[in-house]
């Protein structure tokens, strides 16, 4: 029997994530950045699916600056791959991290406290 290959992105910390066990969803995540690293792909889809899964992590924690960190490390790889990183699970993974960004942007600015005159 021969493995199939899916064209899906490794399984992520979601599941865990849902039942709201960040910690057990966090380690996940970061237990599979370590073997994406280890083979040599941590500038991959995967790991930029994985990096937004963690600032979906923290963003439930309501650590911004965390969350905003982990999706801008997912952004970079996207940059960094540019037009290797194409189609449609390419296309999810951008709007993914836009969406995170958009989302903690907005959120930063409706809890800045206003500028002095």
């Amino acid at each position: 029997m021969q493995p199939q290959h899916s064209p899906e992105p490794f399984p992520s910390g979601g599941g865990v994530q849902t039942e709201g066990k960040l910690d057990e969803a966090a380690a996940a995540c970061i237990e599979a950045l370590r073997l994406l690293d280890s083979a040599g792909q941590s500038d991959s889809p995967d790991a930029a699916n994985l990096l937004n899964d963690l600032a979906e992590i923290e963003s439930e924690r309501q650590n911004a600056s965390a969350a905003f960190s982990w999706a801008r490390r997912a952004q970079d790889i996207e940059n960094r791959l540019a037009d290797q990183f194409c189609g449609v699970l390419a296309t999810r993974i951008r709007a993914r991290t836009l969406k995170l960004m958009a989302k903690l942007g907005a959120r930063a600015e409706n809890t800045t406290p206003p500028k002095p005159a």
